[in-house]
């Protein structure tokens, strides 16, 4: 029976690494988690940690550079010969 299923998607899901490191130390205090239980949990911590390294850091949305205004077209009117 899977006893401690809420902490694995927990982790995989935290938002900061601080919270990751809470989540681990509870993780410590589960005695009775099975050893592969608790590899699962450090690889998707070690997992995470790395994912939340690499996001790009959120930046000011650039406004676009304004174009300049299309000149009308001039009208050439053809004379007429004599």
């Amino acid at each position: 029976m899977r006893k401690y299923l809420g902490l694995r998607q927990q982790i995989a899901t935290a938002t900061s690494i601080t919270e990751i490191d809470s989540l681990l130390k509870q993780c410590e205090e589960k005695d009775s988690a099975s050893e592969k239980t608790k590899r699962a949990w450090i690889s998707t911590a070690k997992r995470r940690v790395k994912e939340l390294q690499t996001l790009p850091k959120e930046t000011k949305a650039k406004k676009p550079a304004k174009k300049p205004a299309k000149k009308p077209a001039k009208k050439q009117v053809k004379k007429a010969k004599k």
